[in-house]
């Protein structure tokens, strides 16, 4: 099923007192009910995929550049799949 596939049984919350407070969006209604059905699904699969959007959300926490100021140790972690090779480049390894 596509995005645009029933859009009219996704109901945003309060959709009718959003167009009642600003009547020039009516006719825009159709998108934000499409729009908010696309923010479901992708919401859905964060909570089902990635143990929800908080878990997600923290990712860089553990990826990403990390510098431990007490070890001057820093630890770089990417999540790249399908990648063949990553390349770390700078004046630490004379930018090779």
């Amino acid at each position: 099923m596509s995005t645009t596939d029933k859009v009219d049984e996704v109901v945003p919350p309060q959709l009718d007192n959003l167009l009642e407070l600003d009547p020039y969006i009516k006719p825009y209604a159709g998108e934000i009910k499409r729009r908010y059905k696309v923010y479901r699904a992708i919401l859905d699969q964060l909570n089902t995929e990635e143990n929800g959007i908080d878990v997600f959300t923290s990712a860089y926490t553990h990826f990403g550049i990390h510098v431990d100021c007490r070890t001057n140790e820093i630890k770089i972690k990417e999540w790249a799949p399908g990648a063949r090779a990553l390349y770390i480049r700078g004046d630490f390894n004379n930018l090779q």
